[in-house]
């Protein structure tokens, strides 16, 4: 099962496991879930890249886990929490969807 736990409050995300929906190679979730952790972290890094955005995020992915954490500069702030709430969804829906596989907790941490 793949855990997710997201403090949106803090910027936070940690990503735990494997779907185990199909084998390696053809699991539609664990390649869902990895597409929706990459694209927000992308997304992070652009904005490290610019200096402007946030101090220096903490990030790691690899394989069966993932950590995202940004500390946003007040006036950017709007353009980071979209980009985590946009992220969310896309977890709250592969948790809905595949609920044997994916759990998501929303947490303060």
């Amino acid at each position: 099962m793949i855990h997710i736990t997201v403090a949106p409050k803090k910027y936070q995300i940690r990503i735990k496991g494997h779907a185990h929906y199909d084998e390696p190679g053809k699991d539609i979730v664990c390649a869902s879930c990895s597409m929706v952790f990459y694209n927000l972290a992308q997304m992070i890094h652009m904005y490290d890249q610019d200096k402007a955005f946030c101090k220096r995020p903490k990030m790691i992915y690899d394989k069966g886990k993932g950590y995202i954490e940004v500390i946003p500069r007040q006036e950017y702030e709007p353009w980071i929490q979209h980009d985590f709430v946009y992220a969310t969804a896309g977890f709250k829906m592969l948790a809905a969807q595949y609920p044997d596989f994916v759990d998501l907790k929303m947490t303060e941490y």
